[in-house]
């Protein structure tokens, strides 16, 4: 009887039905210790089977399938070059799945992200902001402060306010910009009720 090598995973086996497999393992049966072709199919599901290994690599039965022209019920083949597969379609998902292929890479330059320009009214409105900031820091009495605070309460940002909480050690805890307004000018009247029991 002629020797056939031992299945080795990753191997590709063409089933005398024109079916493609690629090998798995080959296990032992935990009870019995028979070697067992753990095989997968690359068809349809994928499915997984186990099949003894002697009948893995037996010849056809000519008497079950007398029209049958291969030897083998299972014979190993080079997938790149094997072209005789019932389901043709699939032999580049086969290709693509099990075998590596190293291509050159290619440098993609990035494209350098637009500098996105300010709208005139933006850079207004920004600047508006900082010189609110300016005068509330450069205030000299809390008098002052307030005062600034009234005059411009529909046009001063919610960022300006968390940075005049910040400057004086009293952080915003409220997350709506006119309860943060309320909050600050609640501050600032606190300070000024001390400072005028301290005179």
């Amino acid at each position: 009887m002629e020797q056939r090598a031992i299945p080795r995973p990753g191997d590709f086996y063409k089933h005398f039905k024109d079916k493609l497999y690629q090998i798995v393992t080959v296990a032992e049966h935990s009870e019995t210790g028979e070697a067992l072709v753990i095989y997968q199919a690359l068809y349809g599901d994928y499915k997984t089977y186990a099949r003894p290994l002697p009948m893995f690599l037996s010849q056809v039965d000519r008497e079950k399938y007398p029209g049958v022209s291969a030897k083998y019920r299972f014979e190993r083949v080079d997938v790149k070059t094997y072209q005789n597969i019932t389901d043709l379609h699939q032999i580049n998902d086969i290709l693509e799945r099990h075998i590596e292929r190293k291509e050159p890479e290619i440098q993609k330059e990035h494209p350098k992200p637009e500098k996105k320009e300010p709208k005139p009214e933006e850079h207004t409105h920004e600047k508006e902001q900082q010189d609110l900031l300016i005068r509330f820091l450069d205030a000299e009495s809390n008098e002052e402060r307030l005062e600034l605070l009234r005059r411009y309460e529909d046009r001063i940002s919610e960022t300006v306010l968390d940075s005049i909480g910040l400057s004086m050690d009293f952080p915003l805890n409220s997350e709506d910009r006119g309860r943060k307004l309320r909050e600050l000018e609640g501050f600032i009247k606190t300070k000024m009720k001390y400072e005028k029991k301290r005179r």
